[in-house]
């Protein structure tokens, strides 16, 4: 009988510690009543999408990359995607090198104007190659394929500008996902 309550001790508290370290339970969503949205304040307005999606990626074996991905919007001209090139909490800085693809971000925001991406290649008269603004995605809460909650901000690079322009706009917003 002791053994039994030492189990079932030991299991309530993994089961408060599991709670206490995702930051978040699957009801505790502020103005959203437990369903997911992704809010996205950009160009001086505010849009809320509640049709999203979280998809794992990696997983393999060694050398494998993991991470997950968050995409809002089901028409292919008003959608947002980002990629978080990991499965922990923390800060995710928007990807800096072509090389890189442990703990940074990836964003692009598809408007009626075109696709604002973090990122691009740069081919210039004196240099090229690969160019991203500064931003980063906050992970505060995850659990792989059934909770994340977090904020982004950051920059956007124009679309439809020439290929050595690094003209910018700011980007940011929250959000929660529960399954």
């Amino acid at each position: 009988m002791k053994r039994m309550n030492l189990i079932t001790f030991l299991l309530t508290l993994l089961s408060f510690a599991c709670q206490k370290n995702s930051g978040v339970s699957p009801d505790d969503s502020g103005s959203t009543n437990g369903k997911s949205y992704i809010k996205v304040n950009f160009n001086g307005h505010t849009k809320t999408y509640k049709d999203v999606t979280m998809s794992l990626m990696g997983g393999g074996g060694t050398g494998t990359v993991e991470g997950w991905s968050m995409t809002a919007g089901s028409n292919h001209g008003d959608y947002l995607s980002i990629g978080i090139f990991s499965r922990a909490l923390g800060t995710f800085p928007y990807r800096q090198s072509m090389s890189d693809y442990h703990n940074i971000s990836i964003v692009q925001y598809q408007q009626t104007k075109g696709s604002y991406d973090n990122y691009k290649a740069l081919v210039c008269p004196t240099s090229s190659g690969y160019y991203s603004t500064q931003g980063k995605v906050v992970v505060e809460a995850f659990e792989a394929g059934k909770l994340a909650k977090g904020t982004f901000t950051g920059n956007l690079l124009v679309p439809d500008t020439d290929d050595c322009s690094t003209e910018s706009v700011s980007f940011s917003g929250e959000f929660y996902l529960v399954k």
